[in-house]
């Protein structure tokens, strides 16, 4: 496992270290040394086109990476937070789904589900 530098303006969650060992080990070589030294955190997230923001009420932001992942930060002043690493096709999903979904309604639909809608 990569080792991660933390410090108070660079902190990378439990959890993205929990998904860096279910990765394959060209993505954990790729994206180890990313997440474990803030400078080079910082010139990854500098390219405008590997990054997104994700939230209106929030500093969220994602961070595109190689095989379709994502590493998702916020970044208050000088200070980032790696808070989770997920697949594109499922944060695409909460994005687009997540969000004003009655309580009754049952999502069927989403990554992984095996459960089909019936017409």
């Amino acid at each position: 496992m990569a080792t991660i530098d933390q410090s108070p303006e660079f902190r990378v969650e439990r959890r993205v270290r929990i998904g860096l060992d279910a990765l394959d080990d060209w993505e954990k070589e790729v994206i180890g040394p990313l997440i474990g030294d803030r400078e080079r955190f910082l010139a990854a997230q500098a390219d405008p086109g590997r990054v997104e923001k994700i939230s209106d009420e929030q500093s969220l932001y994602t961070l595109s990476l190689p095989s379709d992942l994502r590493l998702v930060f916020s970044k208050i002043g000088e200070t980032i937070v790696i808070v989770d690493l997920m697949n594109k096709e499922f944060l695409d999903y909460f994005g687009k789904n997540g969000r004003g979904r009655s309580a009754g309604e049952q999502k069927l639909d989403g990554p992984g589900s095996r459960a089909k809608k019936s017409n």
